[in-house]
């Protein structure tokens, strides 16, 4: 019996790992290449370079990076002076020279270098982790990132409030090294409670970093302005007679609203 079969190619590759990586990994792979032989020739490939380019276009490639030539193993470090750009393919270019003929033939393995996403570096910090309404804190982080500058992350912060509604949605600033931070407050028409904070990190490559915690609110007590007792200020002294009324006016104000007032006097003992 007898059975007739193609050979494609006489070359492959074998990546160790699935062909994507990040910055600072190493891109191991294992080529397998062979000589054979048709009813009219023989072909032999004893010699081959190893190369890394930025595309299969020959018109339009750049040589990144040259690598050892006749082997069948390949190992080297992604590094971001090598592989500028990242959410990109490239290419392991094998160039194979065909020892009899002389011939060149160049073949294309891709792979891809996918961008690593921002990492919030700190826990959130706030000037006071209880805070009233209307009343100024300051949230800030550390951030860092392995392809995008730390001062071109962009940093944001959504505010919930107890009941889900959205308080804030707001930018921290750029301040030195790894920080960000800026100053906030929760507007008055919103009730206390724990109130949920959300920090984002997004790089220029849209990768996203997140971070999530809780602001208390607190309950804010009522302020009095001034008050006066039948008709005096509260700055003026005076006296009365056992039997007669004192008639109290308050000037209150309190974010919730004013219940109820409650008055004790006091002896002097």
């Amino acid at each position: 019996t007898y059975t007739n079969f193609t050979i494609d190619t006489n070359y492959g590759i074998t990546f160790v790992s699935e062909p994507e990586y990040y910055l600072n990994d190493t891109l191991i792979a294992y080529l397998y290449l062979a000589n054979f032989s048709s009813s009219s020739k023989n072909y032999v490939f004893e010699n081959w370079n190893n190369t890394i380019v930025d595309t299969a276009n020959e018109l339009a490639q750049a040589n990144l990076l040259n690598l050892e030539s006749n082997v069948k193993y390949v190992k080297t470090l992604i590094d971001n002076g090598t592989f500028s750009e990242v959410n990109k393919i490239y290419y392991l270019k094998v160039n194979m020279t065909e020892q009899n003929s002389g011939m060149i033939r160049a073949a294309y393995f891709p792979f891809t270098i996918k961008n690593t996403k921002p990492i919030i570096t700190s826990t959130v910090e706030f000037s006071s982790n209880e805070v009233f309404r209307e009343e100024e804190f300051t949230v800030s982080i550390n951030a860092t990132d392995i392809e995008t500058g730390i001062e071109d992350l962009v940093v944001s912060m959504i505010v919930e409030d107890s009941e889900g509604r959205t308080v804030l949605n707001e930018n921290l600033n750029y301040e030195s090294e790894n920080s960000f931070s800026n100053t906030f407050s929760i507007p008055g028409d919103r009730p206390k409670g724990n109130y949920r904070i959300n920090i984002t990190v997004m790089d220029e490559h849209g990768g996203i970093g997140w971070n999530e915690t809780t602001l208390t609110v607190k309950n804010n007590p009522p302020e009095i302005h001034d008050y006066a007792i039948n008709g005096r200020s509260m700055n003026q002294s005076f006296f009365i007679r056992y039997g007669r009324n004192l008639e109290f006016t308050f000037n209150i104000s309190d974010v919730e609203g004013v219940s109820y007032v409650m008055v004790a006097l006091l002896d002097e003992n």
